[in-house]
């Protein structure tokens, strides 16, 4: 899979999508038909997920996320994705999914614990993480996943421009590192 080279990528909420897993997905041949690789599991549907995971539903992506506070949820559900009972349910069939997330502990948890992600993750596919973590964190995790010979590719991206912007279809920056 390939990302652009650039460490900095500026996507727009909303009406523009959130086009860092947009170009995620596309970029390995799996946009265009819709159904399962257009699917998109997403992790944490609080403050700036709830808007990045509506966003992705109006581009048309088949979005289905998981967060601990159950009425996260419900509100991708009006908005038109579909809700899932663990981050696995999420992650299940999905060839991306984005753990927007606050904290290191909680992307190993969602990935790693019970229930997590990569219990039901299919063979080669992407992990967004959109929290802002420790650098360390984020390449030992990427080792970690690599480790697993499940040819999983980690995308350390974290987002920055606001709650405001995540859910009014402003501007969000992506950061992608290295890892």
């Amino acid at each position: 899979m390939s990302l652009p080279s650039d460490a900095r990528t500026t996507v727009t909420a909303g009406s523009g999508g959130f086009g860092g897993v947009k170009k995620a997905v596309e970029s390995d041949g799996c946009g265009g038909g819709g159904g399962s690789e257009r699917a998109v599991g997403f992790v944490g549907l609080g403050a700036m997920g709830a808007g990045m995971a509506a966003a992705l539903v109006k581009q048309g992506f088949a979005v289905k996320g998981f967060d601990v506070y159950p009425p996260a949820c419900e509100k991708l559900k009006a908005a038109g994705g579909a809700a899932a009972a663990s981050a696995a349910d999420a992650a299940e069939g999905a060839p991306v999914v984005v753990l927007m997330i606050a904290t290191s502990q909680q992307a190993e948890a969602a990935l790693f614990g019970n229930q997590g992600a990569l219990d039901a993750l299919p063979r080669a596919a992407v992990v967004v993480l959109c929290s802002t973590v420790p650098p360390d964190f984020a390449c030992s995790l990427g080792r970690k996943l690599a480790a697993q010979g499940e040819a999983w590719e980690l995308v350390d991206a974290p987002v920055s421009g606001g709650v405001a912007c995540a859910a009014d279809g402003g501007t969000l920056t992506v950061r992608r590192s290295l890892v």
